[in-house]
């Protein structure tokens, strides 16, 4: 087949969803089909053995589209989705998160940092009013109303996909809710197993808590640093990882006296790597995480993870099996956090459950299960 992947995120730099398109571009080729990966607004032209073509404007898509003659176009978000609507070739689009649903995605409200399912002008405007220059405040009620109907004019174009794909069973009953006409299927992001084995863990000196994500409220990193305050475990806690909740963590740890290092962004594999050599992995997700990329690498690389029982997460982690929920609390946190780096035959069992979970999200697997959703997409 001729499959068409467009898309805003790509690696070398790029978040979950950017990494999980690649893997899929990966796994599609090998299998032989012939993929194209287009990149809205992108600039690399290449990106280890998948080739990009940048796509500056709808009519380079167009002119693009004209020259591959795609079987399939398979959208990732939201504006891809609105470009590549259309064209009279089959199309569908991976619902990665709440971008049909919600201005920026989340439907996370950062004042009360609770979760919302439906927006409202009321959630726009209490988002743009907080922590935001003033006059981004004095016209939120505008910005407001644009943002909203954005949305719905991002979900008018969602609708003209021919079926969608959710990447969890939390985003599948998200989107029935907003297009209960739509056809749906949950197909998981994929991870490449056996690159994952052959990842040699990175050695740490003493105890090791590792976060790995945006230093954002919605992903919970500021919850660490408070359950570091209750443990009774020492341990070294290490945040991958860039967003505006560095300064004040990195300010708390100092002032408290907690060994903390920042190390920004890093490249996957080194990411990787020390997922795996480190004591614990803590994903604190405030907002429901669709299905956490970093979860799913995590489980993938055997680390013992600590997260919340939020959106997708439970089709990954099984408390007590191959990972350990806590309460969004840094008090119980805190205790999973000793429970996890004093009992070591919990934490040996919780690396070789992960590892035996992380084998249905294997790319064989998965990408096997995409090639039958193209071929019945097309068929149809």
């Amino acid at each position: 087949m001729n499959i068409l992947i467009l898309t805003e995120s790509f690696p070398p730099r790029a978040g979950g969803s950017g990494w999980s398109t690649y893997y899929l571009a990966c796994a599609l080729k090998k299998r032989g089909h012939n993929v194209a990966v287009a990149k809205i607004k992108g600039e690399e032209e290449r990106y280890e053995n998948i080739e990009i073509a940048n796509v500056k404007t709808k009519k380079e898509l167009i002119k693009f589209i004209d020259e591959f003659h795609p079987d399939v176009i398979h959208c990732q978000h939201r504006i891809s989705t609105i470009w590549g609507v259309g064209h009279g070739i089959p199309t569908t689009t991976t619902i990665r998160d709440y971008w049909h649903t919600c201005y920026d995605g989340t439907c996370f409200n950062e004042r009360t940092q609770k979760n919302y399912e439906k927006e409202t002008l009321g959630t726009i405007i209490q988002a743009l009013t907080y922590k935001k220059p003033r006059h981004i405040r004095f016209l939120s009620p505008f910005i407001a109303v644009y943002l909203f109907f954005r949305t719905k004019y991002s979900l008018s174009k969602l609708k003209k996909c021919d079926a969608l794909i959710c990447n969890s069973t939390y985003t599948y009953e998200i989107t029935k809710k907003a297009l209960p006409r739509m056809k749906c299927t949950i197909i998981p992001n994929l991870i490449d197993f056996e690159k994952l084995a052959t990842i040699n863990p990175h050695h740490f000196e003493g105890r090791t808590v590792l976060y790995a994500g945006k230093l954002t409220k919605n992903k919970g990193a500021h919850i660490i640093i408070d359950a570091a305050l209750k443990t009774k475990t020492k341990a070294k806690y290490i945040f991958i990882g860039e967003g505006e909740l560095e300064k004040y963590i990195s300010a708390k740890a100092k002032e408290n006296k907690i060994d903390a290092e920042f190390s920004g962004y890093l490249p996957n594999d080194k990411v990787l790597s020390m997922m795996k050599g480190a004591d614990a992995l803590v994903l604190p997700a405030l907002w429901n995480e669709p299905l956490g990329r970093t979860h799913l690498e995590g489980v993938g690389v055997g680390a013992r993870i600590i997260t919340t029982d939020t959106g997708g997460t439970r089709d990954i982690i099984e408390d007590y099996y191959n990972g350990l929920f806590f309460d969004k609390t840094p008090a119980d946190l805190a205790k999973k956090i000793d429970l996890l780096l004093t009992n070591k035959k919990l934490a040996e069992n919780i690396t070789k459950n992960a590892l035996l979970s992380a084998k249905k999200f294997d790319e064989k697997t998965v990408a096997e299960k995409f090639e039958r959703f193209y071929k019945e997409l097309i068929k149809k």
